[in-house]
């Protein structure tokens, strides 16, 4: 079922006719930029910031991954001395609308999205490695293929 899916989402994103040569000429519509913020107690909060081109959306990380588009989500890398507390949590202009093509509600976030993960340290790290993956749209249900971002925080 998941290949099913995957395939019909493969087909609606090549069927938009984006090639590589106009994402070359155009750019991407999105600047991701990273920012780690030291709290207290040893406690950072990891900023992640993407700034969207006016008329573009990215998927939310709260869409169901195995039953819509690709939603936001993020990796980091294995510390073990790295406490994760709660999920990533986003925040921006987010617009929750009835998707035809996938039959259920679909959220996507635009313009400038920020999302933040707490982190608390407990001994020498100084760096924190991971990767967003994400699926842009258009305003015109055009939409590019999942891309990877990766990043790194200095703490």
């Amino acid at each position: 079922m998941q290949h099913f899916f995957w395939c019909i989402i493969l087909i609606f994103c090549t069927s938009i006719q984006i090639n590589a040569q106009e994402e070359t000429t155009i750019g991407l519509p999105i600047e991701w930029s990273f920012e780690a913020v030291e709290l207290e107690d040893n406690e950072y909060e990891l900023i992640i910031t993407a700034k969207l081109e006016e008329g573009w959306s990215i998927y939310s990380q709260d869409n169901e991954i195995d039953k819509g588009p690709y939603p936001t989500s993020f990796e980091f890398d294995y510390y073990e001395n790295v406490i994760f507390i709660d999920n990533v949590v986003e925040g921006g202009s987010k617009n929750t609308t009835y998707d035809d093509l996938f039959q259920m509600n679909v959220s996507t976030l635009s313009k400038t999205v920020v999302f933040v993960q707490r982190i608390q340290v407990l001994d020498d790290t100084d760096l924190i490695e991971g990767f967003v993956s994400y699926m842009a749209v258009n305003q015109d249900k055009q939409c590019l293929p999942p891309r990877e971002v990766f990043f790194e925080f200095s703490l």
